[in-house]
């Protein structure tokens, strides 16, 4: 279905709410379709991402009545149906998964894959509920270890596929069954100068070791996170999912690229040049200091909390319908509300300055001095 009949299905099913209360809603919603837009999907790939209107309505319709009055803030009811229809798509595939298998559980630990790889691109393809981890050896060769547990037919494993083309090495695990139900890691040992870039693509499985100082790294999942202490890159990151969160306490990188729908991002210090977020629902929460030059946000309901670790100059704009803009640090303020819409500006006249831009529907925003680092560690 298209925007129209979506917005229109969803008008019907949200029944004799207040006006006030269904145009907020129904704001969300073309608000969220814009984005996707902006982002190269059509119509139809939006609504048919974000389900059934009646079934949203559902969800919303069942939040009212908790509140228990129809003069309620609905600010957090876009948020929560965003992520009720992520966590019943999650639940729908959990429950194919139980219906689908087609052997016993097995336990593996098997050696996928030993050869010699000389490229600068790995891609790691179709790795569904493994757990990724990426580490160095002494070795010439690059070494792939399948250790954990699912259910697979008799005698027969997982596999790994592997093709060398213009792209770089294209690794592709094979499964052999639709949904093994997999529990364990999918372990690559290569050497210390060989590939220096990574394409990652996983269901549910999360990326738990990396090595320092490779150049590039595209993280692309359903709901797998990352989950390091340190992630540090010479160039950029990439990360898209749908509801799969960034944490780690030092996160690296030349330019860091976010794209989720309820993914959060938690950061105890991010060092980076330029980071863009396109986001749902998802929070962020991290510290920054100098390094940072520019930040760029749009998000329908996420919230934004920022903590500033060094002495560098700030010039931000704030934009949203209703979101609010906050902060601690001494500089010059400038806060406008207006009839749906609310605008701010801020600027802390130092060197080297960072230019933030943030754009959101109810999201809110914080900008507080953070504990200097080194004093932190």
């Amino acid at each position: 279905m298209n925007k129209e009949t979506f917005l229109s299905r969803l008008d019907k099913a949200l029944g004799n709410i207040s006006w006030n209360d269904k145009k907020e809603i129904i704001y969300d919603y073309e608000e969220y379709f814009e984005n996707a837009l902006a982002d190269g999907k059509s119509e139809e790939e939006t609504a048919q991402e974000l389900g059934q209107p009646e079934e949203i309505a559902l969800h919303y319709l069942e939040d009212n009545q908790d509140q228990n009055s129809s003069n309620s803030d609905f600010k957090g009811i876009f948020d929560n149906v965003i992520k009720k229809v992520v966590n019943g798509a999650v639940k729908l595939a959990e429950t194919a998964v139980q219906n689908s298998f087609s052997g016993k559980k097995q336990f593996v630990e098997k050696a996928l894959l030993k050869q010699q790889i000389n490229c600068e691109k790995i891609r790691l393809e179709n790795c569904n509920s493994a757990d990724v981890r990426i580490v160095t050896h002494a070795e010439d060769s690059v070494d792939f270890l399948l250790s954990g547990s699912g259910y697979f037919p008799e005698s027969v494993l997982p596999e790994l596929e592997s093709q060398e083309d213009k792209d770089g090495y294209k690794l592709r695990m094979k499964w052999h069954v639709k949904n093994p139900g997999f529990k364990g890691s999918l372990t690559v040992r290569l050497p210390e100068k060989s590939s220096k870039s990574f394409n990652i693509k996983t269901t549910s499985g999360d990326l738990k070791e990396f090595p320092d100082n490779k150049n590039n790294l595209l993280f692309k999942t359903v709901s797998g996170k990352i989950k390091l202490e340190r992630l540090q890159l010479k160039q950029n990151l990439d990360f898209q999912s749908v509801s799969g969160d960034i944490k780690t306490f030092i996160l690296s990188c030349s330019n860091l690229n976010m794209k989720a729908v309820s993914g959060d991002l938690t950061a105890e210090k991010l060092e980076a040049k330029k980071f863009t977020a396109d986001l749902t629902s998802g929070d962020l929460k991290f510290g920054f200091a100098s390094t940072l030059n520019e930040l760029k946000v749009k998000t329908v309901s996420g919230k934004i909390k920022m903590n500033l670790l060094g002495e560098n100059g700030i010039d931000l704009r704030f934009k949203s319908v209703s979101g609010k803009f906050k902060t601690d640090l001494q500089g010059q303020l400038n806060d406008q509300k207006g009839y749906g819409s609310r605008k701010a500006e801020f600027k802390l006249e130092k060197q080297p300055c960072c230019k933030i831009e943030i754009k959101t529907v109810s999201g809110s925003c914080k900008l507080l001095k953070g504990e200097n680092y080194e004093q932190s560690v």
